[in-house]
Formats: C-alpha cells, structure tokens, sequence
C-alpha cells in the first residue's frame, strides 16, 4: 500500500515501524500537532465600533481612518501628497511565554500593488515585529529587527510563491480580502513562517529559520509585539488608495500560564490619613500606568482593594482612560514598570470597568477583574491608565482609600 498518498508525512523507521510526521496543515510553529485548545491573547473585531479601547490611530498629512458601519470594517485611506499616513495599532502588546508556538491571524483588504504606496499588515510597531508588505513594486513578508527590515519578495518565497506555479496552486488576490497567517517560536532564534487562510486551509508561503543559521543573534529584540494595520504614501499619489481593516487575533497555541510579575499598589502610600471627598462628586483616588521607558510592557488588571473609613456611603467605580485633571498630581513608583498617581481631583471620559457601593466604615476587596485584557501604551508611547474612582453618596466623606493588584509583563 502506498502510505504516502494516505497518511502525509508517513515515514517508517529503520525497523519497519510506521511514523507519522504530522504535515504544516495540522502542526503548529514547534512541529506540535495542533489538538490544543487555543489561548486568544488579543482579539479585535469592528463589528460595532473601531474598538476604541483595543485600537489607538495616528494620522498624519491627508490620511484618514473611516468605521465603515454595517461592514464591521474600517478603512485606512491616504490622500495624494507624499508622506500620508495611517496607522492602526492595539494599546496592549500580548506577552510572549517561551516554548509556545504563537499564531497571528488578521483579515483585511490590501488592494492591487499600487506605485508609491506601502501597505502593511501584522504584530509589529516601529522597532521589531512580523508583517506581510506591499511597498509599491511588489507583495514581500518582512521580519523587523530594531527598526532594520529583512524583506523577502514574492518571487523569492521557499515554500510556495503563491503564483499557481507552487504546491498548492494558488494564485494570491492581493485586491480580494484575505486572511493573513504568520506562525513562529521565538526563543529568539527559532522559526516563522507566513501563508494565508484559503478555502478552510492554510498555505504557507515562507519561512524563515534562524536556529544553526543566524549569526547575529535574536531576530527580533522582542516578541510581544501590538497587532498593526498601515498605510503610508511613499511619493506623490494621482488619486486616494486605501487598506480596509477587518479582525486581528493573536493566540498562543497550547495554552498560557500566569506568569509575570504581580504587583499591588494603595493610595495610602502617598495620603496616609486618606482621601477627603466632597458630596456627589466623583474623584479620582489612585490611578496606575506603565512608567516612562516601558512604553512596550504591558500588565492585566486583577483585583481592586478599596475602604471607607467615614460614616457615609461611597460608591467606588474602576476606569480605564480618560484624562486626569485638578489638584497637583503625585507620582509615586510602585513596582518595576508601573507607578502610581494621586491628588488629581477629576476623570473625565473613560470606560467603567467595575462598580461597587460601601457602607459606612467598611473595606471592598474583589478579584472580580481578573480578565484577559491587557493594558499598554498608544502609538505615541503615551500609557493608558487605570484609575479608581470613589463618590460621596450623601455628605462629605473622610478617610477614603484604595488600591489595585495586578500583573506585569517588562
């Protein structure tokens, strides 16, 4: 019987003993078959909104970002001068745990190669990442490495040049929607490879090894990399072009433990008798972020810790962004990459994370926040905050406290 044509990547030892080599279509970056339940770390679909709290925008000349409503989609779009550019990006950059296989899947529209103009997706920023490229000649996969690209052109793909000429036939439609693959083991030296999802499978069209072949060490300086559309006008353009944004996940195939490091912080530590709140006022008491120089960590809220020294009721509220304003803000460093702010004396804007009441002369302590979302920083590097708000329900409250735990990723 032929084995081959029955099971792929059927061997048989020196002994006769039949092996089977699980094939690229079943077997995830470290050549594990891929029976794991998947671990999403980042998940970003427009189907209501632009994701506002997942995705940051920049813009910069002509270039504009567009929800497009009722096509849970959004649309890059640069003018005609030189140098247009959008840049979508998500605030958190997932961690990356060593010896796991991560896999990136993002959907979107590049459109035709056009002169001039470079379009890219994938989990990259400025400085390191993996993205697939158009650059106005021609479709490339890039791996970036402290802001210096190693590109590889379309006709130079070693698994399939995705032409109809390699093993599966196909021939890529850069001008239809397509589903961008990129699978790799970091351990800073191991394997990625790119393809896309087509008819149910994925075809891989490049890979690119570095372990027994690199000799200048990592080939990114870092993995935990934010998931980005872009578009950006090279040279004067004759008429608009534009990149549509669907969905982007990163996953960790095999699971992921809670590593990192755990972190606590309290306003005490800055106001020891606590904090004075005026009736029906909201007012911000402790607010976390990442510190100057981390702008690429990231951490994951846990649990809240809050308490009510006055007679009164207080209602407590958890926020994140918004901006912070009033009083003379107080910045205290609280761990290896966050540090704390009190004495502001307003939030506005923000989104409610969690709610809770306190009577009088009580402690809340939750861990009810414990959730997957990470937070990180936006394109410009400024961080997102973490705030925690306290309400005097009635009159005048005294001796008003709170913290927050969390975990970190430097």
């Amino acid at each position: 019987m032929a084995m081959g044509g029955i099971l792929q990547g059927a061997q048989f030892s020196p002994t006769g003993e039949l092996i089977v080599v699980p094939g690229d279509q079943v077997s995830d970056a470290f050549q594990r078959q891929r029976v794991s339940i998947p671990f999403n770390l980042l998940d970003n679909s427009l189907v209501f909104n632009a994701a506002p709290q997942i995705m940051d925008t920049a813009l910069t000349g002509g270039g504009t970002f567009t929800y497009l409503t009722g096509e849970s989609a959004g649309r890059l779009r640069v003018g005609l001068a030189n140098g247009d550019r959008v840049i979508r990006q998500s605030f958190a950059r997932p961690p990356y745990q060593p010896g796991r296989s991560y896999l990136i899947l993002m959907t979107g529209i590049m459109g035709a190669i056009k002169a001039g103009v470079a379009q890219r997706i994938g989990a990259f920023d400025a400085d390191n990442g993996l993205f697939f490229e158009q650059n106005g000649t021609t479709l490339r996969v890039v791996v970036r490495r402290a802001g210096v690209d190693v590109a590889v052109d379309q006709a130079n793909w070693n698994l399939d040049k995705m032409d109809g000429t390699g093993p599966s036939g196909v021939t890529i439609n850069m001008a239809a929607a397509q589903v961008f693959v990129i699978d790799f083991q970091w351990l800073g030296v191991g394997r990625v490879r790119y393809g896309f999802s087509i008819a149910g499978k994925t075809v891989y069209c490049h890979e690119v090894l570095n372990a027994n072949v690199s000799t200048v060490g990592v080939y990114m300086v870092t993995s935990s990399n934010p998931v980005r559309y872009e578009i950006q006008n090279l040279d004067v353009s004759p008429s608009n072009t534009d990149l549509i944004e669907i969905c982007a996940s990163i996953v960790s195939e095999g699971g992921q433990e809670p590593l990192g490091l755990l972190g606590s912080c309290s306003s005490f530590l800055a106001n020891t008798t606590g904090l004075n709140l005026v009736a029906l006022t909201r007012t911000p008491v402790a607010t976390i972020r990442l510190k100057s120089g981390f702008e690429k960590a990231a951490f994951r809220l846990l649990a809240l810790d809050a308490l009510n020294e006055s007679a009164d009721f207080i209602f407590v509220e958890v926020f994140a962004g918004g901006v912070l304003s009033g009083g003379a803000a107080v910045v205290t460093a609280v761990s290896e990459a966050l540090e704390m702010v009190t004495g502001n004396t307003t939030l506005t804007g923000g989104d409610r994370l969690y709610s809770t009441h306190l009577s009088s002369q009580l402690r809340e302590a939750t861990d009810s926040l414990l959730s997957t979302a990470f937070f990180g920083s936006t394109i410009a590097g400024v961080p997102q905050i973490v705030t925690v708000t306290m309400t005097a329900m009635n009159g005048a409250s005294t001796g008003a406290h709170a913290g927050l735990t969390w975990r970190e990723y430097p």
